[in-house]
This record gives C-alpha cells, sequence and structure tokens, in this order.
C-alpha cells in the first residue's frame, strides 16, 4: 500500500503523545528516585548528628571522662590547668575529656572507617582548628535567621569527592560553662553547631543503579507501545484507507455497470424492436436474433461476474470436484474465443506437454472460468499477434499435481505500478479507461480466489507495449482407474482447436452459428427416430401438463421413446413395468410422492426391473433454501432449471446418455453454464445445463416490479417459439394442453378464495397451485401471469400471501386464457 500523510498522521500523533507520556513518567520517577537517596542520607545524617549530641550530653552530665593518657588521649589544653590531668594514688595519670575533646576524636576514628565526619565548629571557637569553614559560616548564619538544620550534596572538587554535608545548631547549657567562660557564652544560646559530613558516593552508586534498571524498563515499554500503539493505529489507519479507496472503487464500479450494462441493454431492446416492427425483413431477422443472443450473452456475463464474485466475497462458493479430461477443458475454453480471435486476425494457440496427465479430478467449470477470465483479457487487450496458453507442471505426488497455467499475450501490456492492485476487485488497469473497454473489473479477483481454493496463487508478468503473462496454479487431484485417458497425448502446441463449448461466448464476441438440426456439435449424427438403435427410452414425470407435453415432444422428436407420468406415484409403477428406462427426467415438486422421493427408491434398489445407478436428471423451477440444499445433497446426474429451452434439454439428455462425447448442439448458440447463484452454498451438480433467469426472485425484487407503472405483456410468442427452437406445431398444442388445464386451476384457486373468508390461508395447496401455473407461464412466456405467480408463491414461502394478490392471479389467468384462445384461433384461421 502506498502510505500517503492522511494514513500515518494518526499513527505518528499517537506514538508522539506515547512517547511525550512515557518521558514525562520517566523523568517523574527518576526525580523521585533522586529525593529518595536524598531522604535517606538526610536521615543517616540526623542519626549521627543525634547520637553525637547524646554522647556529648551524657559526657557534659558527667564533667568530661577520664581516660589513661597516652597518644589516643593527650592532656586537652584548653581545659584549666588544673583539670586536664589526675593522679591516681598508685601514680597513673588520667587525662580529662570532655566533649568537645571526645567529639573530635570519634569523628576521626569514624572517618577512617566508615567515611562520617563530624566537625564542632563556632563562630567564636577555642581551638582555631574548630573554626568554621565557608560552608559552615553560611550554614551558621543561617542558624541566626532560625533555621533547624542545613542539608546540601556538596560536589566534590579536584582530588576530593562528593559528600552530603548536614548541620544542625549546637545549643548551650550549664555544663558547657566549665569550659566556655566568654561573655557570648550564655546558657540556652547558641554556641556553634556540628556538622556531619557523609560520602555521597555508595549512594549516588545505588541511584545510578536504579535508574539505569529504570530507564531500561521505559525503553522497553516505549518499544512496545510504539509498535503496540503505532502499529495498530496504522493498521486502523490502512484499513480505514482500503475501505475508503473500495468504496471508491464500488462507486465507480457500479457508475461503470450502469453504462455496460445500458450498453448490451440498448442492443436487446432495439433488437427486439426491429424484430417486433412490421414488414422486418428474413434476412435481417437472422442477423436480428443473432445481435439479441450476444448482448445477452454480454449482460448474462456481467451479472454472473458479479455474482460469482458475491459468492466468493461471502465464502459460499464451493469447489463441486469431479473427473474430467484436461484437454477437452482446453479445448472448450478457448473454443469461446476462437471466432474473436479470427475477427480481430489474432492466432490463439495451446501448448501442453504430452507428458501432463489428461485424467485429472477437480472442479473443471471453476478451472475453465479462471483460465476464461485471463484469455478475454488478453483478447480484450491484444490487437495483433498471438496469445498462447502454457501449461505446466510445477510437481507431482501419486495422487494430485500442480499445474500453472500461463496465459501469454502480445497486447498493450500493464505499468509496473498497476500490477500490485490488478487482481484486486473492482481494479481495472489504465488501459481498460483508454480504451473503453468497459467490464466489471472482478475476472481477475475471481481468478485470484479460484486459484486459491483450489491451493494455488496467482500472479502477472508484464512489461508495457511488449505484452502481459498471467498465471494461475491449482493442484487437480490424478483420477484413477481412467487408464485410457492417462496415455501420453501428443503435443498440443501452436495447433488451432475446435470450438466443442458449452460455456458463454467472450464479452466482445459474436455468438457462433449453430449446427444443422440433426447433427452433433462434432459432425456426428444425432439421434433420430428413424434410427432404431437410438430409440433409448426416457420417463418424464411432471405434474403440469404444459411441461409434460413440451418434454414429451422436444425429447420424441430428438429420436427417443418417451413415457409420461403425472406424479411420484404413477413414476414408480412406469419404472417398475420392466419397460427397461434409460432415463428419468423427474420434476422435483409434485403431489404426492415428489422427485426427490422418487430417486431415494430408485437408489435404495426398491424399484424392481429397474437399475438401482439408472441416470436421473432433476428438473425444478426454484433451487434456492432448503430445496437447493437437497439438491446438492440427491445422488442425481445433473440438475435442469425452469424455464426450459430445447437445446437445454437435449443437450443435458445427451450429456448423460453419451458420457465422453461431444456435447450436442441445438438451433440456438451453444447452452449457457450455470451461474452461481447464491442462495445456497454450492453450484447444483449439473455440468452445462442453462440457468436463464433465477429461480425465484426476492421478495423485494417483486415488490418493486409490483410497484413498477410500466405494464407488463401478457405473452411473448416470439420468445416462447425461440425457446421451442421455432417448432410452431410444439407451441400449438402446448398452448391446448394449458388451455385443457386452465379450468381445474381456476376452481382450486377460486376455492381456495373462498375458504381464506372463513378462515386462514390453506398455504401448501395455494403454493402447490401458483408453482404450478408459474411453471406453465414461464414455460409459455405468459409474463404477466408468471409475475404475479411468483409474487404469491413467494409469499407462500414468507407466510404472508394477499387476497389482492391471488384476485390478481385469477385475474391474469383470465386474460392469458383469452390471450392464448385468440392466438389458436387466428393460427387456424391462417392455416
Amino acid at each position: 500500500m502506498n502510505w500517503t500523510w492522511q494514513t500515518l498522521r494518526i499513527p505518528c500523533a499517537l506514538t508522539l503523545l506515547w512517547c511525550l507520556l512515557l518521558l514525562g513518567l520517566y523523568r517523574w520517577n527518576a526525580d523521585s528516585e533522586a529525593d529518595h537517596i536524598h531522604e535517606l542520607a538526610l536521615l543517616q545524617a540526623r542519626s549521627f548528628f543525634a547520637q553525637i549530641v547524646a554522647t556529648r550530653a551524657w559526657n557534659a552530665v558527667h564533667g568530661g571522662v577520664l581516660v589513661p593518657e597516652s597518644v589516643y588521649g593527650p592532656p586537652n589544653p584548653y581545659l584549666p590547668e588544673g583539670d586536664r590531668v589526675v593522679t591516681t594514688t598508685d601514680g597513673q595519670r588520667l587525662s580529662r575529656v570532655n566533649p568537645a575533646y571526645m567529639t573530635r576524636q570519634i569523628s576521626e576514628i569514624l572517618n577512617d572507617r566508615e567515611g562520617v565526619g563530624f566537625r564542632i565548629t563556632s563562630l567564636f571557637p577555642l581551638r582555631p582548628e574548630n573554626a568554621p569553614d565557608l560552608w559552615e559560616r553560611a550554614a551558621l548564619d543561617k542558624f541566626r535567621h532560625g533555621e533547624k538544620e542545613v542539608f546540601t550534596l556538596e560536589q566534590g572538587t579536584a582530588g576530593s569527592l562528593a559528600h552530603y554535608r548536614f548541620m544542625a545548631p549546637l545549643a548551650t547549657d550549664t555544663t558547657c560553662m566549665t569550659c566556655h567562660r566568654d561573655e557570648r557564652d550564655v546558657a540556652g544560646g547558641q554556641r556553634g553547631g556540628i556538622s556531619v559530613a557523609l560520602a555521597a558516593a555508595p549512594l549516588l552508586a545505588v541511584q545510578a543503579d536504579r535508574l539505569n534498571t529504570l530507564s531500561i524498563t521505559y525503553w522497553c515499554i516505549a518499544i512496545v507501545g510504539v509498535f503496540g500503539i503505532g502499529g495498530a493505529t496504522l493498521l486502523i489507519s490502512s484499513r480505514q484507507a482500503m475501505a475508503e479507496a473500495a468504496n471508491r472503487m464500488k462507486s465507480a464500479f457500479l457508475a461503470n455497470m450502469s453504462h455496460d450494462m445500458r450498453t448490451p441493454l440498448t442492443g436487446i431492446i432495439g433488437m427486439a424492436d426491429l424484430l417486433e416492427a412490421p414488414g422486418c425483413p428474413p434476412e435481417r431477422r437472422s442477423a436480428y436474433i443473432a445481435q439479441l443472443k450476444g448482448a445477452s450473452a454480454n449482460l448474462l456475463e456481467i451479472v454472473n461476474d458479479i455474482t460469482d464474485y458475491s459468492c466468493l466475497e461471502s465464502g459460499r462458493l464451493r469447489l463441486t470436484p469431479r473427473p474430467f479430461a484436461l484437454r477437452n477443458a482446453v479445448d472448450e475454453c478457448l473454443g469461446l474465443f476462437r471466432f474473436t480471435c479470427e475477427q480481430k486476425g489474432l492466432t490463439l494457440t495451446a501448448d501442453i506437454p504430452p507428458s501432463l496427465p489428461d485424467a485429472l479430478t477437480g472442479d473443471d467449470f471453476r478451472l475453465r472460468q479462471a483460465l476464461g477470465n485471463l484469455v478475454s483479457n488478453a483478447v480484450k487487450f491484444t490487437r495483433r499477434g498471438t496469445i498462447t496458453v502454457v501449461i505446466r507442471e510445477e510437481e507431482r505426488s501419486t495422487e494430485d499435481v500442480m499445474l500453472r497455467f500461463t496465459v501469454q499475450d502480445t497486447g498493450v501490456g500493464i505499468p509496473r505500478h498497476e500490477q500490485d492492485a490488478i487482481f484486486e476487485s473492482f481494479v481495472q488497469g489504465g488501459a481498460a479507461h483508454e480504451l473503453r473497454m468497459g467490464g466489471t473489473g472482478l475476472g481477475l479477483a475471481i481468478t485470484r480466489d479460484i486459484a486459491a481454493m483450489c491451493g494455488g496463487t496467482a500472479g502477472v508478468h508484464s512489461v508495457p507495449g511488449a505484452g502481459s503473462s498471467f498465471w494461475f496454479t491449482a493442484r487437480l487431484g490424478i483420477a484413477a482407474g481412467r487408464g485410457d485417458m492417462m496415455r501420453p497425448h501428443p503435443a498440443t502446441r501452436h495447433a488451432p482447436m475446435p470450438c466443442r463449448s458449452a460455456m458463454p461466448p467472450a464479452e466482445d464476441a459474436t455468438p457462433h452459428q449453430p449446427c444443422e438440426r440433426g447433427t452433433m456439435a462434432d459432425g456426428t449424427a444425432r439421434p433420430h427416430a428413424t434410427s432404431p438403435a437410438h430409440r433409448l427410452r426416457i420417463l418424464v414425470a411432471d405434474d403440469n401438463p404444459v411441461n409434460r407435453l413440451f418434454l414429451h415432444d422436444a425429447l420424441t422428436g430428438a429420436g427417443y421413446d418417451v413415457t409420461c407420468a403425472s406424479d411420484g406415484l404413477e413414476a414408480l409403477e412406469c419404472l417398475a413395468d420392466g419397460h427397461g428406462f434409460s432415463l428419468a427426467l423427474l420434476d422435483v415438486r409434485m403431489p404426492g410422492l415428489d422427485g426427490l422421493d422418487v430417486l431415494r427408491h430408485m437408489r435404495a434398489g426398491d424399484v424392481p426391473g429397474i437399475r438401482p445407478d439408472t441416470p436421473v436428471l432433476m428438473v425444478t423451477a426454484s433451487a434456492a433454501g432448503d430445496e437447493r440444499a437437497q439438491l446438492l445433497d440427491a445422488p442425481a446426474d445433473g440438475v435442469i432449471i425452469k424455464p426450459l429451452r430445447v437445446a437445454t434439454l437435449l443437450e443435458q439428455v445427451h450429456r448423460v446418455l453419451h458420457p465422453g462425447t461431444a456435447a450436442m448442439a441445438a438451433a440456438s448458440p451453444p447452452a449457457l453454464p450455470p451461474s452461481s447463484h447464491c442462495p445456497g452454498d454450492a453450484p447444483l451438480p449439473s455440468a452445462s445445463a442453462a440457468s436463464y433467469p433465477p429461480p425465484v426472485a426476492p421478495l423485494s425484487t417483486v415488490a418493486s416490479q409490483q410497484q413498477d407503472t410500466t405494464p407488463l405483456p401478457v405473452h411473448d410468442t416470439q420468445a416462447a417459439l425461440a425457446d421451442l427452437a421455432g417448432n410452431e406445431g410444439l407451441l400449438a398444442r402446448l398452448y391446448a394442453a394449458f388451455l385443457d388445464d386452465v379450468p381445474t386451476r381456476r376452481t382450486a384457486l377460486m376455492h381456495t378464495l373462498e375458504v381464506r373468508q372463513t378462515s386462514e390461508w390453506d398455504l401448501a395447496t395455494l403454493r402447490r397451485e401458483a408453482h404450478a401455473l408459474c411453471n406453465s407461464a414461464k414455460a409459455l412466456h405468459m409474463v404477466r401471469l408468471a409475475a404475479s405467480t411468483t409474487a404469491i408463491e413467494m409469499a407462500c414461502v414468507a407466510g404472508a400471501p394477499d387476497r389482492r394478490m391471488l384476485e390478481s392471479v385469477i385475474a391474469d389467468l383470465a386474460e392469458a386464457e383469452t390471450t392464448i384462445t385468440a392466438h389458436l384461433q387466428a393460427t387456424r384461421e391462417d392455416a
């Protein structure tokens, strides 16, 4: 992160405040320590002074002390001659030691042994050696002005040591009058004082040692505080700055999205208007449809990026490992961009060494997504030259392999200062803004997060003007028991790959032209009714007659033998008849025994005449909440989300019945992969099933739709035909089936409305009826009925349906019935 003054000012201010506070505390503790040593020295000096005064008093009371005359006790010349020496009867001479004489001798002994000196001094001494020095004279002057004691630290001069000096006045009493007979000597007067000198070195050494310890302690506290307070506040400030930057980027992102989403929406609305205009030439119609689908794919890519990112950021996106072929996955990924590269004159190649294992285990959809994001960027920012996908092995064990996927291009490149942030969310390089490329700024962030989920990392090396090399690593398992796929493959180097993808086209790509009906994407024949070998039996179980008819006719037209059941019990009976079904398509929600219950009975081996491992595809219109969790845990072979398109249905069926072969092409662009809707925790177990609109809209969305004053169309015939690959006959049969079902549905809704007048809502019945009508409305693109039934279904989930909502459904049902009847009548008249 680039540090700025805005980021550093608060940490610096708090760190400085912390240091000043510690400095003040240190000075206070140091001064306290000095005062403590000073007080200790004063107490010692007072103690010595009191002892000397007490000793002098004892001596004076006894009139002096007689000691044998010696070199340590010569006669005191300042005493009267008759009092100086006393001779005993045995002839021994004893010297009289008066208080002053005794004080001087004790001082000499203590000074030699303890470094403590005493001195009696006076302004009028009898003994000249007792005359005061300068310090003592100043102290005696202070005593005359009322001072009780004087104590200071005298620093030593050259050749002398520092001393603490103490002095207190010495009062004259009657015992002193024996020696001191001057007229200025009166009882109770101030004769002089006793000066005490203590060696300061020992106490000052203790003080210095304690100050050193104190300094070390405060230095440690300061360092911890600087890194603790400074580091914490710096982290908070940097996080705040990053959050503010992220908010700015999100604001810019929303502004960009307003433009980038309006662009394809403008194309969609514009092409729809042109298609709706009377007299649209047939030769232009195909071009309009291609442009409309291309704009839809661009819009879907933006929505998928946002949805994937929100799931990654919230931690709700989970990988779904399964066996896959590495080279086929790369083939499918690059096939998406082949057409765009051809249009721009770019060479798109892959470099995969033959030594790399082909049979791997992992989430191949997310792997293709991560690689596709890098290739998409390379195509977007490369005007001429080549784009090469290089795959190398970094390490391998017996169970897994770490692969490095690198996308090299000869594009505009990225400046060094932008490379550190290019993988962040909502960040786009300067080239994207200069070239007005648009986009979400999430593709690289999604690739980075997917790589991290696969145990790898992502990065970039780029030179402006010379191109870029984006890479990511992923740890993938080595599939066991797939020896046919583990044989060495010829090197895939700089060779064009055929497009056989089920992923959406690149952002600026034009949708691929559809394959001819009756052929596979690889050119092989599609199953047909005239090919008995391909008439595989399929069971369709759905309680909605419109859905049953659609599934029956779509699969029958593709050459399959189809048996239909209207509920779960009938489905079990059909399975038990021993017809040998190759596949079962089960609607999740059916009255009585639902599709999940039928699947559990099949997998448990409870259905005679059918293998427990018979392939099963679940069909649902709402893969959200608890139902999504159940589908994730269900042992099905895939999930198809309603509303269905013929191409999507046939591709899924072919994938399950013919694993390992090329995906089936339809008379429309390649099927779109399931985007990672986040109501649940993981993608549904589907390889390439289309998921066009979200299964269930949030209540807030429904409410906002209800507040929209723009009336919804009753019916969209062109969209319904597009889902059926233009099969008008099938659409007419679906309309007829819907009209046949209307009286039953209307009666059930009216009964529910009547019951509500006397009791609470029958939520289960109301939701089941709304769900059935919603399926039919979405399948036939009855827009207004689909919106009202979705709203009331969501209200039932929330436990708060409204009477007006139900009345709106009944009214929309009547309007749809009238419109469809009129359409069928007009069709018959034209025929």
